[in-house]
């Protein structure tokens, strides 16, 4: 999903495509950055720095939860939303996420979602 700087992969494409579709359209657009995982059943902002140790220079993220409206929309409560600008300040967003991914390599499936390096 994340590539190589070299070849990029489908989620640093797909964030180049939409700028680049929307650079050629007449029409304003604005544009919020989030990133989350889902990660053994719970919620993770991706945007908000996570310490592995229990004495942490920073406070606990708040709670992320899910809400369904009624009219159809969903929300998740309490996720970090940052405006961006341009594709550059989208990038640097995307890469800081990928940083506070949980990842860990598994002797069955090195190439699964936590078979990373």
């Amino acid at each position: 999903m994340e590539g190589t700087e070299e070849f990029p992969g489908v989620v640093p494409r797909a964030i180049e495509a939409l700028f680049k579709h929307t650079a050629d359209s007449n029409h304003a657009f604005l544009f919020s950055f989030s990133m989350l995982e889902i990660y053994m059943g719970y919620l993770k902002d991706l945007l908000t720095p996570h310490s592995q140790t229990t004495k942490s220079i920073f406070p606990l993220p708040p709670c992320l939860s899910i809400q369904t409206h009624p009219n159809g929309e969903t929300e998740i409560e309490n996720l970090v939303t940052i405006q961006v600008n341009d594709l550059n300040q989208a990038m640097r967003l995307y890469k800081l996420g990928c940083g506070f991914r949980s990842t860990a390599s598994t002797n069955s499936n090195r190439t699964s979602s936590r078979s990373h390096w």
